[in-house]
């Protein structure tokens, strides 16, 4: 059994390799005290009904770290947290949030709303092309693009 699973974690391996090299996004949380945005109240009104009643926004205003935290943990597996009607740009930013806004390629952003577009009558392009066109140029949600070290 120990092979197989070495062959699969080596395939994995494999096609993170890719995502390495390529530019990475994550919210970066500075860019909303820079703009005079309130990364709060985008927070707040994301999370669940649960943690919507126990934070708040000015529970998310003292601490976004631990907003997104609550995001990973509980927000991000509730059933419509990526719902279809969602723009490709709130979609990316559910995603990141889900993760931890630990920074993800493209590709990775990509793979994660694959069962988010085929939930859509008319899917939407998800490529990896599309994904950094939006984030990069984005103006709402405050995406940092991380270009990768050599």
């Amino acid at each position: 059994m120990a092979p197989r699973e070495s062959r699969k974690q080596q395939a994995t391996e494999q096609k993170a390799e890719p995502a390495q090299t390529a530019p990475r996004f994550s919210i970066d949380l500075g860019w909303y005290v820079a703009r005079g945005r309130s990364l709060a109240t985008l927070l707040a009104r994301r999370m669940c009904p649960k943690h919507q009643r126990q934070w708040g926004q000015r529970e998310a205003e003292g601490s976004p770290d631990k907003a997104i935290a609550v995001f990973k943990s509980c927000c991000s597996k509730e059933e419509d947290f990526l719902d279809h009607t969602l723009s490709l740009g709130e979609a990316a930013f559910r995603v990141l949030l889900a993760e931890g806004n630990r920074p993800l390629a493209a590709e990775e952003i990509s793979r994660r709303l694959g069962r988010w577009n085929t939930a859509m009558e008319q899917t939407r392009d998800t490529s990896v092309a599309t994904i950094t066109r939006v984030l990069s140029h984005d103006q709402f949600y405050g995406f940092r693009r991380e270009e990768p070290k050599e």
